[in-house]
């Protein structure tokens, strides 16, 4: 071999050296894990909306309804406020009802806690069959007896 191609072969196996610990590094770091939550509080609020939409997906309304406060308000953008119970019953009716099973994902949560309220501001994507639907939830919890409660819930679709 000669020296051009010694010299040839070296700067393409550093080159390609150089891409393979950089392709490995990108692709380490696109699959990092989410940072874990600032606070015992945070992590219980969140832990609290994951079981908001999974027990509402598995059409479990009982304990959907244990997510929220007893005496919470429930609005859909620009309509009256619904009680818990009343609320509830349109939950367990929009499952009844529908001809294709229903579920909701969260895409985006967003926290801030303050004194025993937090607030929770969640992207979410309804799929119903082969139709999507976005929207958001703004929820107001309040911490008693050492849990979390939603106590507000104000939710709207996006408009297409």
């Amino acid at each position: 071999m000669t020296s051009f191609f010694r010299r040839r072969w070296c700067r393409l196996s550093v080159m390609a050296l150089v891409a393979l610990t950089w392709g490995g590094a990108c692709q380490r770091q696109s699959a990092a894990p989410v940072p874990p939550p600032a606070s015992a509080d945070e992590g219980a609020v969140r832990d609290l909306v994951k079981l908001y939409f999974e027990s509402w997906s598995a059409k479990d309304i009982t304990t959907y309804g244990e997510c929220f406060s007893p005496y919470a308000q429930i609005w859909y953008a620009g309509q009256p406020p619904l009680a818990l119970n009343p609320f509830l019953e349109t939950q367990r009716q929009a499952h009844q009802n529908s001809p294709v099973p229903m579920t909701e994902d969260p895409l985006d949560i967003a926290v801030t806690i303050h004194n025993g309220l937090a607030h929770a501001q969640i992207h979410w994507e309804l799929h119903q069959g082969a139709d999507n639907v976005r929207g958001y939830d703004f929820m107001t919890l309040a911490q008693t007896d050492g849990h979390w409660q939603i106590v507000a819930l104000v939710f709207k679709e996006e408009k297409p």
